[in-house]
């Protein structure tokens, strides 16, 4: 059952880079919280913070409960979800650029 802690810092340090990539491209931080700590130029406190999360997931799943196991194996696709949304506003942010605020503006509107 270590493999799923094994697989959520991996997905972690996926989120990190993706994210890092997709602010250099254009796009922006969606939660609100990670917001306010990405505004500083090197990204530490996400760092550490994906790296504490690791550590206590390792360490939760050591007891090897079987609840723990679905609560982080949840987490899991979740965290899949979050890599392929980033990777997906990367692909629209290089496809369309700053276009893309305006195209999806305008096909919304009514008039």
């Amino acid at each position: 059952m270590i493999i799923l802690g094994i697989i959520l810092i991996i997905l972690q340090i996926a989120d990190i880079i993706t994210t890092n990539v997709g602010m250099k491209n254009g796009c922006t931080e969606g939660n609100p919280i990670m917001k306010k700590i990405t505004k500083t130029k090197v990204p530490i406190w996400l760092i550490v913070s994906k790296i504490s999360l690791g550590a206590f997931v390792m360490w939760t799943l050591s007891f090897n409960i079987r609840i723990l196991i679905w609560i982080i194996g949840a987490l899991d696709i979740f965290m899949v979800a979050v890599v392929l949304l980033n990777l997906m506003s990367i692909y629209i942010q290089k496809r369309f650029g700053n276009d893309y605020r305006y195209y999806k503006n305008s096909r919304c509107r009514s008039d």
